[in-house]
Order: C-alpha cells, then sequence, then structure tokens
C-alpha cells in the first residue's frame, strides 16, 4: 500500500487516475517541488536501498509484473513491465525520504475518503 503523508494538502496534489504511475510521480514531483524536505508519499519499500519486494508490490504488480516468481520457478523481473516499475521506482526514489520510518507512514483521510493504496494504485 501507498500511503499520503498527513497534513492538509491542496486538491492539486492527489492523484486523480487509479493506476496512473506517470501521474502519480508528476504529483509527488510537483509536492517536492513545492515543499522542499517533504514527501507526498510514504512507503518503507520505495525511494531508498533497504527497500523491500512486499511493501513494493503495488508498484511491481500495477505495472502488470504477474507475480516475482511463479510455481514453475519462471522469474519476471526482466519482463518490460518489471523493466518499466524499475524505471518509475528509479525515478520516484528522487522525491522519496532517504529512509521512511514506518511512524511517519500514517494514512490520512480526505474528504472521509482513505488514502490511495491497494487497489485504487492497480495492486493485484
Amino acid at each position: 500500500m501507498l500511503r499520503l503523508q498527513q497534513g492538509p494538502r491542496d486538491e492539486k496534489y492527489l492523484p486523480t487516475k487509479p493506476g496512473d504511475f506517470a501521474d502519480l510521480l508528476a504529483k509527488a514531483k510537483l509536492f517536492a517541488a513545492d515543499n522542499p524536505g517533504k514527501f507526498l508519499l510514504c512507503n518503507q519499500g520505495l525511494g531508498n536501498a533497504t527497500g523491500d519486494a512486499y511493501h513494493a508490490g503495488a508498484i511491481w504488480f500495477g505495472f502488470g509484473m504477474p507475480t516475482y516468481v511463479d510455481d514453475a520457478g519462471k522469474v519476471y523481473f526482466n519482463t518490460p513491465e518489471a523493466l518499466n516499475a524499475a524505471k518509475w521506482l528509479v525515478e520516484f526514489a528522487k522525491v522519496a525520504p532517504k529512509r521512511p520510518a514506518t511512524t511517519s507512514a500514517r494514512p490520512i483521510s480526505l474528504t472521509k475518503r482513505s488514502a490511495p493504496g491497494g487497489p485504487a494504485l492497480g495492486h493485484r
């Protein structure tokens, strides 16, 4: 799950197209430019060298990678979907905290909607 950081937020930073990672990245870049030292998204698996496959699953699967490794042992990290996800992760790391903490990844509620994540971002 990807969570928006807590605090008041202008609607211009909110993702409007579920599953559109280009839009999400553009919003994260805009937020970072307008709010130096602050980050739109928090996910302990993104934006740092200690990222992990579990927490970054919304990205890998959102780009269409079916699984990391199937039951027959086929690895999917060399597929076009995985490569596109990896490129997105590299770009996102430029506007993500270097060491996100789970305590800083608290969801916010916007007009009684939960923060986008899971299916809203294409996670399967």
